[in-house]
Order: C-alpha cells, then structure tokens, then sequence
C-alpha cells in the first residue's frame, strides 16, 4: 500500500480567497510580512495505486482540470516539515463528510483507498520573528 499526499489549488492565484483571508488576517494582526499565503485543498489517501495511477484518480476525482492544478507525492508523516506550512485537518473520530464521496468515487474507477481524510494546507511567503507567534496568541 502506497500512501498519497494530494494538494489542490486554483490555477489564477488572484482566485484563492481563503488565502487572501488570510493575508489581511495578518496585516490586522501586524503580521503582514508572513505573506503571502497561498491555501490548497489537501487530500490524503492511502491505496494500491503508483504514481501514474494516483495522477490519473486525482484528475478524474479531485481536480477542475480548467481552474485547478495540483501536485501528488508519496505521503510521509511531515510532508512538509517547512516552518512556512501549516496543514489542518479534522482529528481522528471527527466525521469529515467527503471522505466517503472520495471512497466511492474511487471503487468507481477501480480503486480501494484507506485512510482518507481531508484538510487545508496553508504556504506563509515569510517566517515568523522568535517569540511573535506567542506574543501575538497572548494579545
């Protein structure tokens, strides 16, 4: 079983409103220099499926092939062990509604995934100074 880590993100830039939410979150908070902020739908699935065949499910299942693109790794435990992502998802036993569109779309195509969740993966263009991010969670 190979495990899949799936980002999916408008093509126009201009379009990304969750990061634009959050880029003027930040010039409210006096952080505006951790921008910009680009926001990706994040999809996480484990399955019998290679590189080409992960490719060509996240075409068929996940992707507006006109307004969106997306990237597919292999998934490890800290994909991005970059201090300039943060990834959210649902903790384990929350339900997370798509996941079980995912799965039957998935058995549609011929494939079995395991695993499924779902989440937001947020890309900061700056780092954080030592010490603002607490003093900016105590204001």
């Amino acid at each position: 079983m190979q495990r899949w880590h799936l980002e999916v993100r408008s093509r126009d830039r201009s379009d990304d409103s969750l990061g634009a939410s959050v880029n003027a979150d930040l010039a409210w908070l006096e952080l505006a220099h951790l921008g910009p902020v680009q926001s990706a739908r994040l999809y996480l699935f484990e399955g019998e499926l290679d590189g080409a065949a992960a490719h060509r499910l996240a075409e068929s299942l996940f992707v507006d092939a006109i307004t969106q693109e997306f990237t597919s790794e292999p998934w490890t435990p800290t994909p991005h062990a970059d201090a300039r992502c943060v990834t959210i998802t649902k903790k384990p036993g929350v339900m997370d509604p798509p996941v079980d569109s995912i799965r039957r779309g998935a058995e549609r195509l011929g494939h079995t995934l395991h695993h499924i969740r779902t989440g937001t993966l947020f890309r900061f263009g700056g780092l954080p100074r030592s010490g603002e991010l607490e003093r900016t969670a105590l204001r």
